[in-house]
């Protein structure tokens, strides 16, 4: 704790999470999916479950991504020549 609270934003990096921070995916994903429907939705009954569906469409494409970009790095990397 003693780390974070010695430190001064733009002058140090900011203390790493760890190898948890993947999950800030999940709560920032919420946030963006209640910021754009609450703008964009014109009923509001349907509200939670368009957040919902949103939040997992934005996961979903960031599990999705990092799969293909591994396949990217470990298959088809190793497969180029150094000529």
């Amino acid at each position: 704790m003693s780390a974070l609270v010695a430190w001064i934003p733009f002058l140090q990096p900011m203390p790493s999470p760890g190898p948890w921070w993947p999950l800030f995916l999940l709560p920032l994903s919420l946030g963006i999916a209640m910021v754009y429907k609450a703008v964009r939705t014109v009923d509001l009954r349907r509200y939670p479950r368009e957040v919902i569906v949103m939040t997992t469409q934005i996961v979903g494409a960031m599990v999705g991504l990092a799969i293909v970009l591994a396949l990217v790095v470990q298959v088809l990397i190793p497969l180029l020549t150094a000529d």
